[in-house]
């Protein structure tokens, strides 16, 4: 499955370069290359979007007098937050909102 999806994700990005080195509108674009709309700004959004360095933030360590965390929030875009302490839960709630 992960090679299927690298494989879409390389033809995609491929597709997007050559619309960003051509002049074509997307529309026409996506139907010279018989690739549907929809899936393709679907990608197209994917790679618009900034990535973990890009984004602003940055890793902060600190040194916590427990040597394991409590708990680990792990996000699908494979950021992860560790707890050495419980959170407020409103701050969490606020958080995941």
């Amino acid at each position: 499955m992960k090679d299927q999806k690298s494989s879409s994700r390389d033809h995609y990005l491929s597709l997007y370069q050559n619309l960003k080195s051509s002049e074509v509108p997307v529309g026409l674009f996506c139907e010279r290359a018989s690739v549907k709309y929809a899936t393709f700004r679907y990608w197209v959004k994917k790679f618009e979007q900034p990535g973990p360095a890009e984004s602003g933030f940055t890793e902060l360590r600190l040194n916590p007098g427990n040597a394991e965390p409590i708990a680990v929030l792990n996000f699908a875009t494979g950021g992860s937050l560790s707890f050495y302490q419980l959170p407020d839960t409103a701050w969490l709630k606020g958080l995941l909102a």
